[in-house]
């Protein structure tokens, strides 16, 4: 999807706001792939707090980084895994433009939405896509 960890906690906090709305609060969350254990980790912490209501920290804490120090990948070379992959969950937004297939994606999706569903639980911002 080539997007970062700043995007789940907006996508899980909607998701989470549609469980409550359609499914009386209960969801499945599933994986798959994952070939980046930081991105993995992370990913999944995240995810587990946001359920459980607890705040994503802006740091981790000394026993989380020991955790993502240990961790290790042959498909990713010691000098491109990131420095913040060891010390957040969040990352900074991957600024840029917008590809023409998650536009159509966006719009396919909105289209086949309720009506009132995405603006009962979404803001308009969350649904746009900028550029």
């Amino acid at each position: 999807m080539q997007t970062t960890m700043g995007l789940y906690p907006e996508l899980w906090a909607t998701l989470d706001a549609l469980a409550d709305d359609l499914c009386h609060g209960r969801w499945v969350a599933l994986g798959g792939g994952g070939y980046n254990p930081w991105t993995v980790t992370r990913y999944w912490t995240g995810l587990w707090g946001t359920l459980s209501g607890r705040a994503i920290p802006e740091a981790l804490p000394q026993a989380a980084r020991a955790i993502c120090d240990g961790l290790r990948c042959e498909l990713i070379d010691d000098e491109d895994v990131l420095p913040r992959w060891h010390t957040t969950l969040a990352d900074p937004p991957n600024e840029g433009p917008v590809r023409d297939e998650v536009r159509m994606l966006r719009d396919q999706a909105l289209r086949q939405a309720e009506p009132g569903l995405w603006s009962a639980t979404m803001s308009p911002r969350r649904v746009a896509c900028a550029g």
